[in-house]
């Protein structure tokens, strides 16, 4: 039996993982600056970099799902696909 997931929990989970990364970033900033003297520019240019590699990927790996996968997909559907699991088939 597939369960489908709430949009209300699948929105907080998403909001529970930013939180937790813009707890994350400051202080890895902070450790490697401190600790092995990398400048702030170099630590600022490369965090830029990957936020906007994420932002990148994830808006073309959604439409990619998006045109392949059918109207009736389930959010539970889907994560199973993503993340690979048997339980897609």
């Amino acid at each position: 039996m597939v369960r489908e997931i709430q949009l209300r929990w699948l929105l907080t989970g998403a909001l529970l993982s930013s939180i937790g990364m813009s707890f994350i970033w400051p202080l890895t900033s902070i450790y490697l600056h401190n600790r092995l003297d990398i400048s702030l520019t170099v630590i600022g240019v490369v965090l830029l970099l990957n936020s906007l590699g994420s932002v990148r990927l994830g808006a073309s790996s959604a439409v990619s799902l998006a045109d392949v996968c059918t109207t009736k997909a389930t959010p539970t559907a889907l994560l199973c696909l993503v993340s690979g699991s048997p339980a897609w088939s």
